[in-house]
């Protein structure tokens, strides 16, 4: 072979290498095609609408929180009790909207969706947690992680609006946002059937908001008598009420305390805080 193609072959070898690395790296760095929605069984679809429902009502009850929560700690004011009595009912509303997420039973099509609405709930479980131990520290130190978590949370809770919109419509399920509560049965009841029993009230006499259903928990607000309240839940007995009202998104109060509750037995049952 003349001396004269060894360079030419060699320069053909070296051009056939870089074009087949260039063409790996193409399909290594090419993005990776979505998965479809899950298909949901017929026989699970009553199951499905109704779970659908009760996470969308779940997740807009804690995006609104937490748009309350980032709010507050934009403009801590660790030292002043009024602050903290505003954080306090937060983060009960926080601790509920997380039970309320978890106890929720979806079909077996819908648990990877389920895995991802605890784990965002978790962040905003986290940021709870580090605002109280900053409270507990008055340390302001820590509120800056508290956001951080805070921002994770709501990130995610929009990531997973948006992947049960996409499911519902690519399995022609209508969803009606249910109203923020707790309980095993949730997830399997009729929206009709969710709300029995509660809806508005009005305070009967001077009253204090608690963070748990009795005494021994701290107070998170009080009401004037007179004062209009949206009963949403209740504890096993019956004998304390979760209600909404004003600044605060959930607290409990006395059920001797409000009048208009049609049936309180029909309410959901709310699990006490620790």
């Amino acid at each position: 072979m003349r001396r004269g193609f060894r360079p030419l072959i060699a320069l053909l070898i070296l051009s056939s290498l870089a074009l087949a690395a260039c063409s790996s790296a193409r399909k290594e760095n090419a993005p990776a095609t979505p998965e479809p929605p899950p298909k949901i069984a017929t026989e699970t679809i009553s199951q499905a609408t109704n779970y659908g429902g009760a996470l969308l009502g779940q997740i807009g009850a804690l995006e609104s929180m937490m748009s309350r929560y980032q709010d507050l700690l934009k403009n801590p004011r660790l030292a002043e009790r009024d602050w903290q009595l505003l954080m306090n009912s937060q983060n009960l509303a926080i601790d509920l909207a997380n039970e309320g997420i978890s106890s929720l039973n979806p079909p077996e099509a819908l648990k990877p969706l389920h895995a991802s609405a605890i784990d965002a709930a978790g962040d905003c479980l986290a940021a709870r947690k580090t605002v109280q131990a900053a409270i507990d520290a008055v340390d302001a130190n820590q509120l800056g992680q508290a956001a951080e978590q805070a921002q994770r949370c709501v990130n995610k809770l929009g990531q997973v609006e948006t992947d049960l919109r996409a499911i519902a419509s690519a399995n022609n399920l209508t969803l009606t946002e249910l109203p923020l509560s707790s309980g095993p049965s949730l997830a399997q009841e009729a929206p009709a059937q969710a709300s029995a029993g509660g809806g508005a009230g009005t305070v009967n006499d001077t009253a204090n908001l608690r963070a748990g259903p009795g005494t021994n928990y701290g107070k998170v607000g009080g009401l004037q008598k007179g004062a209009a309240v949206k009963v949403i839940g209740r504890n096993d007995a019956g004998d304390w009420l979760v209600v909404q009202t004003g600044d605060i998104p959930q607290a409990w109060i006395a059920a001797f305390l409000v009048n208009g509750v049609s049936d309180v037995q029909s309410l959901p049952v709310v699990r006490a805080p620790p």
